[in-house]
């Protein structure tokens, strides 16, 4: 097949050398054959739409070079690569003369780049044409030619900019997040309608969107974009983040219904062929279900632990230790040999940090240690760790919290107000006072910890 859009490696900063410097684009390569229908995904300031405006023109790329249909047009300005382009932009009062009628937009679309005379400006069978593709939108715009496209919903005025955009057939249509400002039922036709104009004319396209159900549900190739790069080019039925971002991976699923993992530059980490990945990883090791079960395997694929528990609920952060299992709604520890270390016996736990666990039974929290001695005592409503301060946090019945060291010991009581990690401290109120505390459990005037410019609410003989 012929290619119809060629990125060759394209680099963009904009204010370079101010403090201001954005690096937009960095190094894109990216091919379109004929027929194609592209759509990318990624973050804000991935650098979607900002390739979108270089293959369009609207600012010449600092290196790289960009070709539709065989032809080089890095060098040419905005205008000149109209010819090629058809584009639909996020705004739909944009692409459109809203004091015009919907037949005058069409005609001038439809004359686009052609001498103009002094002629009809339409004649009766350009306004039958129109009528056609009109009634091909199932909107009912067919019977309103001379209705000012200014008068109409947000989601009909781009349906009409599509059919404007395609009605020369251009060489490669652009979609910038066409229907981002448009409501969940409208947008869903639009991109129906986008799909029916980009089959029916056979065009080559590439749309841009935050939406990953729509990335994947439309188009017949899927990128991902970040940090001005592309880091994913797939033709996977479905693709999401491991983690919390795409730093871990993504899980993806073929065409054939089976999931494996890939990394950043779409390398494959895990084989396809499970039923099932569980969020749940660490160490390269990872939680898949294999014939209905979940099963630990290891990043070449080997499998570790198959039976012995109901699911895995995380892999400690030390693999010698093993993972965190349940059974029969009771949570234990197992080693990846299939020893296990703390019988399922909790109603909770969780790994505080390494071979120490967050543990509930008979409804109280309370910590444990790998050797199941109790660290501290199994009596609290509630407790939680924050790493950044190397603290515990728990809250009793009376809903006063202590806050617990890292040799267990319980530090300071009252009514937990505020932890900063950034500034080090601790904000709690005992005896109806407010105070601050460093994390090595120093008393600290407010000075110590806020500078002149932080404004406070205070209280001071019961007036605020």
């Amino acid at each position: 097949m012929a290619e119809m859009l060629k990125i060759d490696h394209i680099c963009k900063t904009f204010n370079a050398g101010t403090i201001n410097e954005k690096v937009a684009l960095n190094g894109v390569d990216l091919t379109l054959e004929d027929g194609d229908f592209v759509t990318v995904i990624g973050g804000n300031g991935a650098g979607k739409s900002t390739t979108l405006n270089a293959v369009a023109g609207v600012w010449p790329v600092d290196s790289g070079k960009i070709f539709i249909g065989g032809d080089d047009v890095t060098k040419l300005s905005e205008y000149k690569r109209a010819k090629y382009l058809g584009r639909v932009f996020q705004d739909p009062m944009t692409g459109t003369a809203t004091t015009m009628s919907i037949e005058e937009n069409m005609a001038i679309a439809a004359r686009r780049g052609r001498k103009r005379g002094l002629s009809w400006g339409i004649t009766k069978a350009e306004r039958d044409t129109y009528r056609e593709m009109l009634k091909t939108l199932d909107l009912g715009l067919e019977d309103r030619l001379t209705s000012k496209v200014g008068l109409l919903s947000g989601g009909q005025r781009q349906a009409i900019t599509l059919l404007m955009a395609s009605i020369q057939k251009p060489k490669l249509l652009l979609l910038d997040e066409h229907t981002a400002a448009l409501d969940p039922k409208t947008a869903a036709k639009v991109l129906e309608i986008s799909d029916k104009i980009i089959s029916d004319n056979h065009l080559t396209a590439m749309m841009v969107t935050h939406n990953m159900k729509d990335a994947i549900a439309h188009g017949n190739r899927l990128i991902m974009m970040h940090e001005g790069k592309v880091i994913l080019k797939t033709e996977y039925a479905d693709i999401t983040n491991l983690g919390k971002d795409n730093k871990s991976g993504y899980i993806v699923k073929n065409t054939e219904g089976k999931y494996g993992i890939v990394d950043f530059s779409g390398n494959i980490i895990l084989d396809m062929k499970y039923d099932e990945i569980a969020k749940v990883y660490g160490n390269d090791y990872y939680v898949v279900k294999k014939s209905g079960k979940q099963i630990l395997v290891k990043k070449d694929g080997t499998e570790i632990l198959t039976t012995g528990f109901d699911e895995i609920t995380e892999i400690l952060k030390n693999i010698d230790n093993g993972i965190i299992y349940k059974k029969d709604n009771k949570y234990g520890v197992m080693k990846t040999t299939g020893e296990v270390t703390i019988e399922a016996s909790y109603e909770y736990l969780s790994e505080a940090k390494s071979g120490v666990f967050i543990a509930k039974k008979d409804g109280k929290y309370g910590v444990i240690d790998l050797q199941k001695d109790i660290k501290v005592e199994l009596k609290y409503n509630s407790i939680y760790y924050n790493e950044k301060a190397d603290i515990y946090i728990a809250e009793d019945a009376e809903f006063n919290n202590d806050i617990i060291d890292s040799t267990y010991t319980v530090k300071l009581t009252g009514i937990l107000l505020d932890i900063d990690t950034e500034k080090g401290y601790i904000e709690i109120r005992q005896d109806e006072e407010h105070k601050y505390y460093n994390f090595k459990f120093e008393a600290k005037n407010e000075s110590d910890i806020f500078n002149s410019h932080t404004l406070f609410i205070s209280k001071k003989n019961g007036k605020y």
